[in-house]
């Protein structure tokens, strides 16, 4: 998702995928069902035609998911009646003291029996309004989305990712294209959704639904569509007749106003040759390859360039500096942080894009040389009204102070330590010790010396000049 904000309060959301937008699509396919102008789908099972779905009843659902308004307040109604049954079947007697009980037992400080297992929770059909048998046909159905929704879900994040590259590349900006359609529209919101053929479709007065396809839209189809949607979108009444490109379908109570645009269907591109995956034999360094190999985070990467510039180990954790190149050419610099899991295996557990810090801090800091500098990256989470750290990594910037250890203490008495190496430091904590932020940063020297403290939190504060 790319939410890019202007120095007013207009914003532009562009090329996310919504699930339960993306559910609704699907579901027409499985059927068949064809509601204009979704009707380019070959025929499908008829199983919810049989039981009742109707075109109206499908369109009735589907404004209300594209709504996200209408959305949050069907799911979170939805929520209300499955917390409702939890809490007959918990015996707690309000949703925090339940909220508190599933906390300490993810802390694993639990003292009384465990809970027993939440009711199974579907909000796509949160907002149908239709017969009961449709909807206990479509949570049905969510079992089976659930294992086809990967790859509909790396179809929008490839349409995406060739985005970003375009604009790295070109220099160009598609907010900044927007921007003078701020005034006539309200924030623009870009919606993905897989469908067998391309379209446009338009919910006034500023939401773009785009349909996905394999390697459509590319990057340079996908600005034109965009720009093209604001245009109408923002268009004078007696304009948008005139001229529009665009075919209207109808007023829906006063409360929606609709129109779609269809596109020619391109070839499919050639599929790239399929990478295998190396082996190796460490299982923590294999699960980084894996990761790397799904593709919903980087585009096809070229195994061959992998390189691993830094490990930092810690019980049941591993932190990996790793670079690499996509097919394309395409370069990454990347922190991954792994936890293992009870049985062995190795989970990602965060990560993020990496720079050279120790020749580049001085282009994003106050060039400082009087004390050593700390940029450390903290995650944590919350409970019990208070502020846990769970890992933090980052660089040592030694200013010729020869710092060797840093120290990470709290009020509590609670103290992590890691030595220096190449000027790197990684901490991590088991969730169950519940290590309280704020902290402080204590850096030592070779012989024992404290050299510098800072504060330590989840604020993102870059270290103190």
């Amino acid at each position: 998702m790319r939410l890019l904000y202007s120095r007013d309060d207009w914003s532009f959301a562009g090329g996310f995928r919504e699930p339960s937008l993306d559910f609704c699509l699907w579901v027409l396919q499985v059927d068949g069902l064809r509601v204009p102008p979704f009707d380019q789908h070959p025929d499908g099972d008829g199983s919810l035609q049989a039981m009742g779905l109707t075109a109206p009843d499908w369109q009735a659902w589907f404004l209300c998911v594209i709504d996200p308004e209408q959305r949050e307040r069907d799911i979170k109604q939805l929520q209300q009646q499955a917390n409702a049954e939890y809490l007959k079947i918990s015996g707690e007697p309000d949703l925090e003291h339940l909220r508190q009980r599933i906390q300490a037992e993810q802390l694993k400080i639990s003292q009384g029996p465990l809970l027993p297992p939440p009711p199974a929770f579907h909000f796509y059909h949160a907002s149908w309004r239709g017969n009961d048998a449709v909807r206990n046909r479509l949570i049905e159905l969510h079992t089976q989305y659930k294992h086809e929704s990967s790859h509909r879900e790396l179809l929008c994040a490839d349409v995406n990712r060739a985005w970003d590259k375009e604009e790295r590349r070109s220099g160009t900006n598609l907010y900044e294209e927007l921007k003078p359609y701020a005034t006539r529209i309200p924030s623009l919101s870009v919606y993905f959704a897989v469908y067998d053929y391309p379209l446009d479709y338009l919910v006034f007065p500023a939401t773009l639904l785009m349909t996905v396809q394999e390697g459509q839209p590319g990057p340079q189809d996908y600005r034109e569509r965009v720009l093209a949607a604001a245009a109408e979108l923002a268009a004078r009444p007696r304009e948008r007749s005139k001229r529009s490109l665009y075919t209207r379908t109808r007023d829906f109570g006063g409360q929606f106003t609709t129109a779609y645009r269809r596109y020619g269907r391109k070839p499919i591109p050639l599929a790239l040759p399929k990478q295998e995956i190396p082996r190796l034999a460490d299982p923590a360094r294999q699960a980084v390859l894996d990761h790397l190999s799904q593709r919903l985070f980087y585009g096809n990467v070229d195994f061959t360039t992998v390189q691993f510039l830094r490990e930092k180990k810690r019980s049941g954790w591993r932190l990996y500096e790793v670079t690499f190149e996509e097919i394309d050419g395409e370069q990454h610099r990347m922190i991954f942080v792994f936890q293992q899991e009870e049985g062995g295996s190795w989970r990602f557990e965060r990560g993020g894009s990496s720079i050279d810090m120790q020749k580049e801090w001085s282009r994003i800091h106050v060039p400082v040389r009087d004390h050593p500098l700390l940029f450390l990256s903290p995650a944590g989470f919350s409970f019990d009204n208070r502020t846990h750290l769970l890992t933090a990594y980052g660089d040592v910037i030694d200013n010729g102070f020869h710092v060797k250890q840093v120290r990470l203490v709290n009020d509590a008495g609670q103290i992590l330590e890691d030595a220096v190496e190449d000027g790197y430091v990684f901490f991590a904590c088991k969730i169950e010790t519940r290590v309280q932020l704020p902290m402080q940063a204590e850096l030592y020297d070779h012989q024992g010396k404290l050299v510098w403290r800072q504060t330590i939190a989840l604020d993102g504060e870059l270290p103190p000049g």
